[in-house]
């Protein structure tokens, strides 16, 4: 009986397909995984945790101020803040905060002209040496002036103008009466001289084609806390065609 040896080259074969697992790349080398940052303590507490700037005004700046204290054992320098909307402005403490101490800086939300809205945005303060604090700031827009509709469809042709609706309709949300002021470019007029709590403005065709028809107008008011409203008049094919 002849005896026959048969090598096994378990060299040859990937490690992968005997079920073995290879460590590579960062985590071979000890590195963290996403899991553990998010999970490592905060080395910076802010006082307010959450900076609640309350009613906010359309296009009117609002500042509030925090207090960032360095819970670590070592100083910390931050180098730099940045906001996740431009509509947000951080200003962050120059000087390094020493462990346990307080430093002081202020946020300002200018919030846009869309009302009757929340705002929450998110604030990154990043530490010198690596890494990153994050800070919630938030505020409610107001509504104070309602205004409809968004946009207007023009007339396919002078001679359907006067079917084509042409009124624009704004309506104080909050007792406050109002007149318009301006209308820009001038394709339009408010019939109401006194305040009121209703106002319409109505677009002269003719007007708006004189203007080499405008997509936008920019409608203020005197309402104290009413943003500029800008609706947009859209063209149809007919009459885009029709100027070509």
């Amino acid at each position: 009986m002849r005896l026959v040896i048969v090598p096994i080259c378990i060299a040859l074969f990937p490690v992968a397909l005997l079920g073995l697992a290879v460590p590579t790349g960062a985590h071979a080398a000890g590195a963290p995984t996403a899991q553990a940052e998010a999970s490592a303590p905060a080395r910076l507490v802010f006082d307010p945790p959450i900076l609640d700037l309350g009613a906010l005004v359309p296009e009117v700046p609002t500042v509030g101020k925090v207090k960032i204290r360095n819970v670590t054992d070592a100083p910390i320098r931050i180098v730099k803040a940045v906001a996740n909307c431009s509509c947000t402005k951080p200003n962050w403490p120059t000087e390094t905060i020493a462990p346990g101490a307080t430093a002081e800086t202020e946020i300002t939300m200018t919030p846009g002209v869309q009302q009757g809205v929340k705002l929450t945005k998110v604030v990154t303060f990043e530490i010198a040496g690596g890494g990153v604090e994050n800070y919630t700031v938030q505020g409610d827009v107001g509504l104070f002036v309602k205004f409809a509709p968004e946009s207007l469809k023009a007339p396919a042709t002078p001679e359907t103008d006067s079917e084509t609706p042409a009124v624009f309709t704004l309506e104080s949300a909050d007792g406050t009466p109002f007149k318009v002021i301006s209308i820009d470019p001038a394709i339009g007029s408010s019939p109401g001289t006194e305040p009121a709590l209703t106002q319409t403005v109505v677009i002269d065709w003719a007007k708006w084609r004189d203007q080499k028809r405008p997509i936008k107008v920019a409608i203020k008011t005197d309402h104290p806390k009413a943003p500029t409203f800008s609706p947009v008049i859209k063209r149809t094919k007919a009459a885009a065609a029709a100027e070509k």
